[in-house]
């Protein structure tokens, strides 16, 4: 999901009225290409290899560089690693690509072992900077934002080339704020001028970072901790545009206002965010995690969840290594003959020798509860023979028995403990020296407000939401924080590969007055819950579970595609494996390099899937119910056995091209069959999501109301949408609202409580047909 350039975004767009960024996220156009050659000293001898017709701001771009480099690292002289970096620099051919609306400043690509830079061109005439011809040097509108510019270039290039020469970018950006820590005031006041431009650094993210990393420079482990939290941070936020003014959140959050007021407040920054901007994250980051491999998992704010959320975010999935299959040998040689322990050694020993990715997590807790067994059978080994040796002294008297004590330790017993927890931590070695991977990206997500929207800044800030959590809960911020974020759009959950529900999210305590006595109950807001699921989540699943169809429509169609192209040899290839999936995705998106028509071939076919399988939905899944197949299979096994005409024909008019028309015969239009198709045509295919509840009430509950409540709301979507009946009921619905409204608010003038609708529509500053329901539910019996 990170392209490992340096977490700077330039700015497609800043709305001034609202405080909101966009930040561009794609490749510019090349203007350019050129190559630097560095000499013994790399920082001085320098020299640009540049073509004779390139354009002025691809050569004032090479001047800027140039000049960062000769001139910024003498400020960092005494800096041991750009020591270091200068030795690897020494002698270079340096690859050089010029951009215009280029997403980064400055960022480097490494391909097979070998670094070209991409430099975004057309940003230094955008700051005012350009070339006295007459003194053959650079000149600015303001001198100070050339020199910061110059500083910010050679920040850039310094953390490129470390990331180049092996560093994580976690590593260089602890060094680059090293770097930022030896700056002058000025210094850093000009940086942060131009940062804060309305050119560069988009959300301000670089800025608000080095000005938190800089509150503590201090090298205690305390200060080391705050400075990795907030790199965490910033590489999260790289991912993101904010769809709320950031700005103003952070204001509110450092003010000194009442705690009440600071809720209302934040409530006004998030209630207006930004629906377009949201949306684009929520597709933009969607595909990232697929294509990645990872799970998007959602959940509504609460502190179950949370907590939740930072631990799967941490998760970590290992590649099996070659070495692991001998140590789970090992393991069970140390065993053999004791058959507790070779019950749980050979759980371990299974995922050793397994061939597929695995959790760290599950690795981890197959060592503990090894060691947890060998210890339990050091202990019953030993207190046997305390028991032997208890029973001399009872049998004191008799001449039968041998006056001799068994030895209490046996050096037997101990070195078979102490070998066995030996391999043990060898495992730990290899598991921790392992590839591994990120396993998840975590939404949770908190419609705004006045109560919980405070939570939803905070989270996104790296503020403790909850007070009182262990401190091995806390640090999961800093560890993964990055991989966890807040929103307040429920519509991440149409994408979501799981959706995690926590039920004490509705159980609360109430308190009672009885005969002059407080009392408390606890009590289950089942009125409270019904909504939620029905009006809030269920359009939202039901439109996931239709993207996953949608997502196995266009798979299948890829495969035919390829069938087509690849005859097989023998019998058909129904029973697909993931590798084999994986091969047909690689190679449709080969052939859509050199053939712009494929996505419009998988497109179609998939359109022309849809409409068989709608057609006979029960044939196309009954091998799910007879053989137990997965879904998708059964429907491959459908295609192979029984292909419907009109995928048939579909399939042999690929011969003759894919037209616009085509698509419009079969798939509705070609923007609808674009639309239903075109992302997915070369994605992954999509897993069924999965709904978890976690509640402390009966399992029957779960059942009984929240799949009732689900399926049943799941299905009149589907009914409305088959029959495109959206607009009349929302119309129909808004019609009843407004009865409903109108109705409250006679009530509410009746009991002579209106003054209280008053009072929440001048507090939360929404008109009072809002401020009606908000009366309404807080007097509910």
């Amino acid at each position: 999901m990170d392209d490992g350039g340096f977490p700077l975004r330039l700015v497609e767009h800043y709305n001034s009225r609202t405080g909101i960024w966009r930040a561009r996220r794609t490749a510019g156009n090349l203007c350019g290409e050129a190559e630097l050659q560095t000499g013994d000293r790399p920082f001085a001898e320098l020299t640009w290899q540049l073509a004779d017709d390139s354009a002025d701001d691809v050569g004032l771009t090479a001047r800027l560089i140039e000049r960062a480099l000769r001139l910024v690292p003498r400020r960092f002289d005494s800096d041991p690693r750009l020591a270091a970096l200068s030795k690897s620099l020494s002698n270079r051919q340096i690859p050089v690509r010029f951009f215009r609306q280029h997403h980064r400043i400055l960022d480097i690509e490494i391909r097979d072992g070998k670094a070209t830079l991409a430099v975004c061109a057309d940003l230094a005439p955008a700051l005012g900077v350009s070339i006295d011809s007459t003194k053959d040097d650079l000149v600015a509108d303001a001198p100070e934002q050339l020199r910061a510019y110059e500083m910010l270039l050679a920040l850039l290039l310094f953390y490129s080339f470390a990331v180049e020469a092996g560093d994580t970018p976690r590593a260089a950006m602890r060094w680059i704020t090293r770097l930022y820590d030896q700056l002058a005031r000025h210094e850093r006041t000009h940086l942060h001028a131009l940062l804060e431009t309305r050119h560069l650094d988009a959300g301000n993210h670089v800025s608000v970072f080095l000005r938190r990393a800089s509150e503590r420079e201090d090298t205690s482990a305390e200060g080391q901790r705050w400075r990795e939290q907030q790199i965490t941070w910033l590489l999260g936020q790289d991912r993101l545009d904010l769809p709320y003014n950031r700005r103003a959140a952070i204001d509110v959050l450092l003010s000194e206002a009442d705690v009440d007021d600071k809720r209302f407040l934040l409530y006004d920054v998030l209630r207006e965010y930004d629906r377009d901007i949201e949306g684009d994250n929520i597709l933009r980051i969607a595909g990232q995690v697929r294509e990645a491999g990872q799970q998007l998992i959602f959940g509504r704010m609460s502190r179950a969840f949370h907590n939740q959320g930072t631990l799967f975010a941490d998760a970590a999935l290992i590649a099996p290594q070659a070495d692991w299959s001998p140590l789970g040998e090992r393991l069970w040689q140390a065993v053999e003959g004791n058959a507790e322990l070779e019950t749980v050694a050979l759980e371990l020993k299974l995922l050793l020798q397994g061939s597929r990715e695995v959790a760290l997590t599950q690795l981890e807790g197959a060592c503990e509860r090894f060691e947890e067994a060998v210890l339990d059978a050091q202990r019953d080994e030993l207190m046997h023979r305390i028991q032997e040796a208890r029973s001399r002294i009872e049998d004191h008297g008799d001449e039968l028995e041998q006056p001799s004590l068994p030895p209490v330790t046996d050096a037997s017993v101990v070195g078979a403990t102490q070998s066995r927890l030996v391999i043990v931590d060898e495992i730990r070695s290899q598991l921790l020296s392992a590839p591994s991977r990120d396993a998840a990206y975590v939404v949770i997500s908190q419609r705004p407000s006045p109560t919980g929207s405070h939570l939803l800044v905070k989270i996104n800030e790296f503020d403790e939401p909850y007070l009182g959590k262990a401190a091995n809960l806390r640090k999961l911020v800093r560890l993964a924080g990055d991989r966890v974020y807040s929103s307040p759009d429920y519509r991440w959950l149409r994408l979501a590969d799981h959706w995690i529900e926590a039920i004490p999210l509705f159980i609360k305590e109430e308190v009672l007055i009885v005969d002059g006595h407080e009392q408390t109950r606890t009590v289950i807001d089942i009125a409270g819950m019904e909504e939620s699921f029905r009006e809030e989540m269920s359009d939202h699943w039901s439109a996931n579970i239709r993207d996953v169809l949608r997502s196995e429509f266009a798979a299948a169609a890829r495969r035919l595609l390829w069938q087509q192209a690849n005859p097989p040899d023998g019998a058909g290839s129904a029973d697909l494996s993931a590798g084999d999936e994986l091969s047909v995705l690689s190679w449709a998106r080969t052939t859509s390099d050199n053939d712009d028509t494929m996505t419009d071939a998988i497109c179609l076919v998939a359109a022309a899937i849809q409409n068989a399988y709608m057609a006979d939905p029960v044939a196309a899944q009954e091998a799910v119910e007879t053989d137990a197949q997965e879904p998708f299979l059964a429907m491959c096994s459908w295609l192979d056995e029984t292909p419907p005409a009109a995928v048939s024909e579909t399939l042999k008019s690929m011969a003759t091209g894919v037209t616009g028309k085509a698509l419009g015969e079969v798939g509705g239009g070609q923007s609808l069959a674009w639309e239903r198709f075109g992302p997915h045509a070369l994605a992954p295919r999509r897993p069924l999501p999965v709904l978890h509840v976690l509640t402390t009430q009966s399992a029957g509950m779960t059942e009984g109301y929240i799949r009732t409540w689900l399926e049943e709301s799941m299905a009149l979507y589907q009914v409305i949408e088959s029959a495109a009946l959206g607009g009349e009921v929302e119309e129909r619905q808004k019609r009843f609202r407004q009865r409903l409204n109108a109705l409250s608010a006679c009530i509410i003038r009746e009991l002579g409580i209106w003054v209280e609708v008053e009072e929440v529509a001048a507090e939360e500053g929404i008109d009072q047909g809002a401020a009606v329901g908000r009366v309404v539910g807080r007097n509910r019996t």
